[in-house]
């Protein structure tokens, strides 16, 4: 959360929103919360908007899943290359 909160200006209210949705968000890629919220921080550190990199970080998400790639950080990576 913190480096979300680095990157982004969102208020409150929708950092904490964020972080409960990350859970349900994980569920439903089967992923942690965690590294949603991860993902989500790698996305806006690029610039895109909080929804854009909610939804980012769900396709990065997904790739870990289907990948060889061990961890989201490299996901993510991978998927900001390919963009």
């Amino acid at each position: 959360m913190m480096e979300i909160r680095k990157v982004s200006s969102e208020t409150a209210e929708e950092m904490n929103k964020l972080k409960l949705d990350s859970f349900g968000m994980g569920d439903k890629v089967g992923s942690t919360g965690k590294d949603i919220l991860t993902s989500v921080a790698s996305w806006k550190r690029l610039g895109k908007t909080f929804e854009e990199s909610q939804e980012a970080a769900i396709a990065s998400n997904w790739l870990l899943n289907v990948s060889e790639f061990t961890n989201i950080d490299d996901a993510t990576k991978s998927l900001v290359s390919m963009t």
